[in-house]
């Protein structure tokens, strides 16, 4: 097991000051609902991990639906394909009091104790995406900083499941999967980072409403990573807007 985190919450709110407005603004759509939770946090306990090819968690229906309608409108509008830090987008407090129960409280101890890590306080790098292109979905394992990656999935209703993410057996087949994830509203998928956890998808270019969350080695790395992907969004905005 790994030792516990030397940052908290409390630090990292005070370093990134994003973090405050996501909860403020997660603060005003918890409010809404009488239980004040957007997740069915029955289901993880009920989850079991599994530990081949990799270690791995899916749950379905992991989100309350009396709230889908709500959520889909408040996830930002997402013109290109790619993943976007947090703090680069827009989004509406439903969203955000998702992210932050995922980030805060409860829910990271809990997952903690499913993959016998120690999650509380450590460093998180958010992205969302919104589009996927024919270009993304290559057979590949994450980067070695990312300890646990979480993929919480909005699908709207009516909306395509191609492309769905593939656990791998192999480094070079996207055929010799041991599971495929549909990505319904609230399928919830959670996995171990490591040198056999290969992961990709069959090219698909559309919609693909995601949230991306991963527990990190250090707050360095999350600083380095969100300058990355600010950039490339900024630059992918811009193609975008272009192409209009």
């Amino acid at each position: 097991m790994l030792g516990a985190p030397s940052s908290n919450r409390a630090s990292e709110a005070h370093e990134r000051p994003w973090l405050g407005l996501l909860v403020r603004n997660a603060a005003n759509g918890l409010s809404k609902l009488t239980d004040n939770s957007y997740l069915e946090m029955d289901k993880l306990s009920g989850g079991s991990v599994r530990t081949e090819p990799f270690e791995y968690l899916l749950v379905e229906d992991f989100l309350d639906p009396r709230r889908e309608t709500e959520v889909l409108r408040d996830f930002p509008r997402i013109a290109a394909a790619g993943s976007y830090p947090i703090n680069k987008l827009s989004c509406g407090p439903s969203l955000a009091a998702i992210i932050a129960e995922l980030t805060t409280g409860a829910f990271p101890k809990a997952l903690g104790e499913k993959f016998g890590l120690d999650l509380g306080g450590r460093p998180t790098l958010v992205t969302v995406r919104g589009r996927s292109s024919p270009k993304d979905g290559k057979i590949h394992t994450d980067n070695p900083n990312k300890l646990i990656t979480l993929l919480l999935y909005l699908g709207g209703p009516g909306e395509a499941t191609e492309g769905r993410l593939r656990l791998l057996n192999s480094p070079s087949d996207l055929g010799a999967y041991a599971i495929e994830v549909t990505p319904n509203y609230g399928t919830l998928l959670v996995f171990k980072n490591g040198p056999r956890a290969w992961h990709g998808f069959q090219p698909y270019s559309g919609v693909r409403r995601v949230i991306q969350i991963n527990w990190v080695s250090g707050a360095d790395y999350v600083e380095r990573e969100e300058a990355r992907h600010g950039l490339s969004a900024l630059v992918k905005m811009v193609l975008s807007a272009g192409a209009k």
